[in-house]
């Protein structure tokens, strides 16, 4: 395996999803110069292998694409594959494609013209392009009407090649033990989730929970997570008392069971996944009406755990005190929350 830097020319500024649409870069090449630049300057410096250019305009370093009249996407434009990644910045190794079904790339243009215009415009290697007969029927009539050179594609094929057979490029190195333990490897990723696991907030100092054989609300306001998290979750918290899952309860029951001391715990599980077409990563719609009503703020503690979205602390900055962080989901990260929880 060979590390890929990704996604060239940078998406962090992109409205759009490319997934979807051909996302743009709108930074200023002054503004684009003191951040992107400088981060692949460093990566190509730092001898990187591979780069995946994503779906994605940079007006501010091409020209407008006279058969669209838009800016194109990196992976077709060759001012920003061979002018700027291949030349400017003296990039030598291989551009790989992000995937070709997405519409940023194949709802540009023609999904067969993108795959051509990208191997003439300096990529070397497609990706998800399910060659079957009709896609080299395609290419082969392309190759006949000059959009696709014989010159070019046997040079990337040459490049791929030569790249994958160069054991100087992709050797580990000489003294690496290649023998892999199970057991070994999975105590390092055990590790690396205890590690992550965080109490990033506890204003009123009520971790940890020493009380016995309480009961507990689990909420689970989420959207985009995968649902054994909640189940998996409850059924950890019944080592610790009795527990009621409450699925998107509502704001206004929520007050209820908190001002009245319903339970002696609620533990909310909070946040959404990053995920394609949504342009967002916070709750929003009904599911975010959950946050209303000021009911984390009675007197039964509450313990916020978040598996997904890595800035709710910033979104509910006022509204919730004692804030858990794991950062993904491990097979091992329910043991570790509840740890934080009710051992420490």
């Amino acid at each position: 395996m060979v590390a890929t830097a990704k996604h060239f020319p940078g998406d962090g500024n992109c409205l759009f999803d490319q997934h979807l649409t051909t996302a743009i870069n709108p930074l200023s090449k002054e503004d684009w110069d003191n951040s992107y630049r400088k981060v692949y300057e460093e990566i190509i410096e730092g001898g990187v292998k591979a780069i995946m250019p994503g779906h994605i305009a940079l007006p501010s370093y091409d020209e407008v694409d006279p058969e669209t009249g838009l800016f194109p996407p990196a992976t077709l434009s060759y001012n920003l594959l061979t002018k700027l990644l291949k030349e400017n910045l003296c990039f030598q190794g291989l551009i790989i494609s992000d995937a070709t079904e997405m519409s940023g790339f194949c709802g540009y243009i023609n999904y067969y013209k993108a795959c051509a215009r990208f191997l003439m415009a300096g990529g070397d290697c497609l990706l998800f392009t399910h060659p079957k007969k009709e896609y080299i029927s395609e290419m082969m009539s392309l190759i006949k009407k000059k959009e696709l050179t014989r010159e070019v594609l046997e040079n990337r094929a040459l490049r791929v090649m030569s790249f994958v057979f160069d054991n100087d490029k992709c050797s580990l190195g000489e003294n690496v033990d290649k023998t892999y333990s199970l057991s070994e490897n999975q105590k390092i990723a055990d590790l690396v989730v205890e590690k992550s696991v965080k109490i990033f907030r506890d204003r009123n100092n009520i971790l940890p929970i020493r009380k016995k054989n309480i009961k507990i609300a689990h909420v689970a306001i989420v959207k985009q997570i995968e649902a054994n998290i909640v189940s998996e979750f409850s059924k950890g918290l019944t080592k610790y008392g009795q527990v009621d899952e409450l699925i998107d309860p509502g704001c206004n029951l929520l007050k209820e069971i908190a001002k009245k001391n319903q339970y002696d715990l609620i533990v909310v599980t909070i946040g959404c996944s990053q995920w394609f077409g949504t342009n967002q990563i916070t709750l929003s719609g009904l599911i975010a009406r959950n946050m209303m009503q000021g009911w984390m703020k009675y007197n039964t503690p509450v313990v916020f755990v978040d598996f997904g979205n890595p800035y709710i602390h910033e979104e509910y900055e006022g509204c919730i005190d004692t804030l858990i962080y794991t950062y993904g989901y491990a097979k091992n990260t329910i043991d570790c929350v509840l740890k934080k929880i009710f051992e420490q």
